[in-house]
């Protein structure tokens, strides 16, 4: 009959006609996360750019906002954060770019691939780094108009594993992305379960071999600032 026709093809079963696939289900929420992130990004710019200008009105007329310098504080770094998470998804963070595209064609790929995983490797430590700053801030009782500073911060992990995500996930060929984003959350959670190590000064190797690795990931076109972060 007309409804089996649309359901079952011989031994293979065909979606119903009008029915969304799992892949356009994944493209409609990608692109709702998509604007929603463009959104909150604008609309903490507004904020940022409004607020000292408000202040200065208020003032004319003997008002105030309250501590307005420590907000838009706050806001920038929420916008930097978040702002690189953007210019990640968008593969376009600041990197010397130039010098990887001047290799030949079939390293390209390679070295992009080597210089964003070290990327995204500085960005997991940035991560399990910042977390941790914010949950030792949990117990002051600093706040910034009357939201709690460690609020603020935690924006600061989020972003950085946004960031390193969207590296890896970037740079490695499409088949394989997936791959590449379990691989993030598993070292995530290493960093998070063994905890970054020391730094010593007297292991002048290892500290010439990190050096040697970032300055080779930024030489290839490594984010810059994972390579300033990285030193």
């Amino acid at each position: 009959n007309g409804s089996s026709k649309n359901t079952v093809r011989g031994n293979r079963r065909v979606r119903p006609m009008g029915a969304p696939s799992p892949s356009s289900l994944w493209r409609v929420c990608a692109r709702g996360l998509v604007r929603l992130e463009d959104g909150v990004l604008a609309g903490l710019l507004v904020a940022a750019a409004a607020l000292p200008a408000l202040e200065l009105i208020l003032r004319q007329f003997g008002g105030s906002l309250g501590d307005t310098a420590s907000l838009v504080q706050h806001l920038t770094l929420l916008i930097g954060l978040l702002g690189g998470a953007v210019a990640a998804r968008q593969d376009k963070l600041l990197s010397l770019g130039a010098t990887r595209e001047a290799l030949p064609r079939r390293w390209q790929a390679r070295t992009k691939r080597l210089s964003y995983a070290i990327g995204a490797f500085v960005s997991l430590a940035l991560c399990v780094a910042s977390a941790r700053l914010a949950q030792a801030e949990m117990d002051s009782v600093a706040v910034v108009a009357g939201i709690p500073v460690w609020v603020f911060q935690l924006v600061m992990p989020f972003g950085f594993f946004l960031i390193a995500a969207r590296l890896l996930w970037t740079a490695g060929p499409p088949r394989s992305r997936w791959i590449a984003l379990l691989l993030t959350l598993t070292c995530l959670l290493l960093l998070g379960a063994i905890g970054l190590p020391e730094p010593r000064v007297s292991s002048s190797w290892a500290l010439g071999l990190a050096l040697t690795t970032l300055g080779v990931a930024a030489f290839l076109g490594a984010p810059v600032f994972a390579t300033l972060a990285g030193i």
